[in-house]
């Protein structure tokens, strides 16, 4: 249960990383 949790934390704080970054390269472009 509680790795599961854990697992879920981290997909979710790698898909707001990514999507920072995605958010950065878009802004640079213009």
């Amino acid at each position: 249960m509680i790795l599961k949790l854990l697992i879920l934390v981290l997909l979710v704080w790698a898909c707001y990383e990514l999507i920072l970054k995605f958010r950065q390269l878009i802004i640079e472009i213009k």
